[in-house]
């Protein structure tokens, strides 16, 4: 078999629906595994097609077995632009068994196309956003200013008319029911959430938008985000509040590859996951980026801990509040026992915890006059920081 369709479970939500209703999106449900990828496509080494070496030549032969060939869809100038090839192999085939087979050739030989999804309705998952007053420590005349600080958020977009200073193209703009069922999407207002979050405590900052993760469900193939990757101007910060585990637990290698092609002075932050386990979450993981947990504070105590949902291990760098984070929004929802947001909102997740790094990095660079880089080391390198179990340095912006 190709590989094993999304299957929703009899109690599934609108998430996993939405999810199953993605055609080109399959499961590998073996034991380690249950990461998302495309049916038909595999990431090459490109020396595997050269076949030069003894023991490059079995995969070739591999490869041959398949039937493959060079993938006819767009993708694979993404693939090439970040030095690996995309293949396209017969649909009899099981795409994470290749990939698996050839990897004991090299870690780095193959490797799936994996999709990557918005964090709050991974695993775990968390409720809906909630409609919630307006943060009450975003002073309207900050807004005006700039800092010349630039953020990048990749994500599900922004709401176009939602009352702060973020300019956006109509590619990039929310869409709030964009399978026309009346009803509010899963991931909708997913990235208009996440930029609120970053302009409460980087309100001087300037903000990009770029829609990349696909409504309803908020998805996103590996080589969409590489791409988007490469096509960003030279910024301060990149938010990823998404990610996905891998094949092997190893890196998803086309965006890996394209964060090795970022300016030396850009941080990438990016959320822990949802999963509520020590698996790694990608792009999270990466050494190339700031992996972000969720944390909590218990009734009547002073002190912090992990919540039951966020990603933890020593892969982790930081954690922030992630429960009922507040946020401005502004967009009403379609269809019947319709929610409106309109100042606010409140959301769960790491996806909204990684934000409060991106912002309180932001922030601390643009009042002390400093690159975004050393910003982030006193964050969260700094040895005198404060630490949780396998949730890294505590942030509380």
């Amino acid at each position: 078999m190709q590989g094993e369709p999304w299957e929703p479970q009899p109690e599934t939500d609108r998430w996993e629906l939405a999810i199953a209703a993605q055609k080109e999106v399959a499961i590998d449900s073996s034991p380690g595994a249950g990461f998302l990828y495309r049916r038909g496509r595999l990431l090459v080494h490109p020396e595997l097609l050269r076949g030069k070496r003894t023991d490059w030549r079995y995969g070739l032969e591999l490869l041959r077995s398949a039937r493959a060939e060079f993938a006819p869809d767009e993708s694979r100038r993404t693939s090439l632009a970040v030095g690996l090839d995309l293949l396209a192999v017969d649909d009899k085939v099981a795409v994470p068994s290749l990939a698996r087979n050839l990897r004991k050739i090299a870690p780095s030989a193959a490797s799936v196309e994996h999709f990557l999804v918005a964090d709050p309705q991974r695993m775990h998952g968390c409720d809906p956003a909630i409609p919630a007053d307006r943060p009450t420590d975003i002073p309207d005349e900050v807004l005006k200013r700039e800092s010349g600080l630039t953020v990048a958020v990749l994500d599900t977009g922004v709401w176009p008319d939602w009352g702060l200073p973020v300019s956006v193209d109509p590619a990039d703009e929310e869409r709030l029911d964009d399978d026309g069922d009346q009803l509010l999407d899963p991931a909708a207002g997913h990235g208009t959430f996440v930029t609120g979050v970053i302009l409460r405590y980087a309100p001087t900052a300037n903000v990009i938008v770029r829609r990349i993760l696909t409504t309803p469900a908020g998805l996103a193939s590996e080589l969409d985000i590489a791409q988007a990757l490469l096509d960003l101007p030279e910024v301060d910060v990149i938010n990823c509040s998404f990610g996905g585990p891998a094949q092997a637990d190893g890196s998803h290698l086309s965006i890996d590859r394209a964060l090795q092609r970022l300016s030396p002075k850009t941080v990438v932050v990016a959320a822990a996951g949802n999963h509520g386990g020590s698996r790694p979450h990608w792009p999270a993981a990466s050494k190339l980026a700031i992996a972000v947990g969720a944390v909590k504070q218990p009734e009547g105590s002073k002190d912090w801990e992990l919540t039951d949902y966020t990603g933890r291990g020593t892969w982790v760098n930081a954690s922030a509040p992630g429960t009922a984070v507040s946020a401005f929004v502004k967009f009403a929802e379609q269809g019947t026992g319709a929610r409106t947001f309109l100042e606010g909102a409140e959301w769960t997740g790491t996806s909204f915890a990684t934000p409060a790094v991106a912002g309180a990095i932001l922030q601390l660079a643009a009042n002390e006059g400093i690159p975004v880089k050393e910003a982030a080391y006193r964050l969260i390198d700094d040895p005198s920081r404060e630490r949780i179990l396998d949730g890294g340095t505590l942030v509380l912006p």
